[in-house]
């Protein structure tokens, strides 16, 4: 099934969406969580990272991951994709390049969390529409571990920065290099998709529209 162009190219997009899953949180958590004399951070503890600096963005995903389905519908899994993917750059260059006050990390962490909410949703719907009918249930699969295989890696290359110490505690270019990836990834899987020339079979049937959106909006 990787044989063919299409099929390939939307895993490797799916790998690099999974890897921004793992980039922004990771990444998102431990910055904000940094001791403020470290010059970066904002010393906040587990419940205040989660509810001023996570929740707001997991808000932002849930309810962009509601209205994914028409979005995708209307204007169709490709398009939905790639404004997804450039909403993530915009939120991960952000949080790379601008983060001294609280309200500049969540206002990043929406746009990111968007992304991923809106990229997940198209990227199964696409991937239904590259294969039959009778291919659906191996393609899809194909997809989750795709996503799984970029979360392991993002994990991995994570661990790695954060491990660059300065006096003790993670440099502040670890964190910026961790955004810049992220970026780096949405702006690959944004180019992936919009150069793949496919023939998305038309979803005519109701078990196409089951499929795809069994899948829209599992995270990890």
């Amino acid at each position: 099934m990787l044989s063919r162009r299409p099929i390939l190219l939307t895993n490797l997009a799916t790998v690099l969406v999974g890897m921004g899953l793992y980039f922004a949180f990771l990444g998102l958590t431990d910055f904000v969580q940094a001791p403020v004399f470290t010059g970066y951070g904002f010393g906040a503890s587990v419940l205040s990272a989660s509810v001023i600096f996570l929740l707001p963005g997991a808000i932002a995903g849930f309810l962009t991951a509601l209205a994914s389905g028409r979005y995708i519908d209307r204007f169709g899994a490709r398009t939905v994709l790639v404004v997804g993917a450039a909403t993530g750059v915009a939120g991960f260059v952000l949080l790379a390049a601008v983060h001294d006050e609280p309200w500049q990390v969540i206002a990043a962490g929406v746009l990111v969390n968007a992304y991923i909410s809106l990229a997940y949703g198209a990227l199964p719907a696409l991937v239904v529409r590259e294969v039959d009918s009778g291919e659906t249930g191996v393609a899809t699969s194909m997809n989750a571990i795709a996503r799984t295989v970029g979360s392991s890696i993002a994990a991995a290359v994570v661990a790695v920065l954060l491990g660059r110490s300065q006096h003790g505690f993670t440099a502040e270019s670890s964190f910026t290099v961790i955004f810049a990836l992220g970026a780096g990834t949405a702006a690959v899987a944004m180019l992936l998709i919009a150069c793949t020339r496919s023939r998305l079979r038309p979803a005519v049937s109701l078990a196409d529209a089951t499929e795809s959106r069994a899948m829209n909006h599992e995270w990890g």
